[in-house]
């Protein structure tokens, strides 16, 4: 009996230790970066002032209410949203493909030279090792200023 009770005893304060001691963060960047250089400091700082950091993501759903009425309320809400200034975009889940387009137009003449400015001289050294290291700490350096 008193072996039953000392366990009960135990039990129970080793879950109140559990639960006082626990932190719960919600901070995405704490999956992200450890360390506490400058590079991920800077890098931890452009992800918290990027455009998907700052995205919200709204869904609605009710029962009772039926695919006009959310429609409806929907368009509404988006009309607001988009009328208030301190909201940069509002869209609609779907991608703008005339945005796509544009992107494309922009990009997709120039997409070999992405991964390289003289691609006739760098092919070889981009599958060696000592290639793609020197070329990760060129990329690295240009995004990091």
């Amino acid at each position: 009996m008193r072996r039953g009770i000392a366990f009960l005893v135990l039990a129970a304060g080793l879950v109140a230790l559990a639960v006082t001691t626990t932190r719960v963060r919600t901070d995405i960047t704490d999956f992200f970066f450890r360390g506490d250089d400058a590079d991920s400091a800077f890098l931890v700082g452009q992800l918290q002032s990027d455009e998907l950091a700052r995205r919200y993501l709204l869904g609605f759903a009710h029962p009772g209410l039926d695919a006009t009425a959310r429609l409806d309320f929907l368009a509404d809400l988006r009309r607001r949203l988009a009328a208030d200034p301190a909201v940069a975009q509002v869209g609609s889940g779907r991608p703008d493909l005339a945005q796509l387009r544009r992107l494309l137009r922009v990009y997709a003449p120039h997409h070999v030279h992405l991964y390289s400015l003289q691609p006739e001289q760098d092919f070889d050294a981009l599958f060696d090792q000592a290639g793609l290291d020197a070329r990760a700490a060129q990329v690295r350096a240009a995004l990091l200023g």
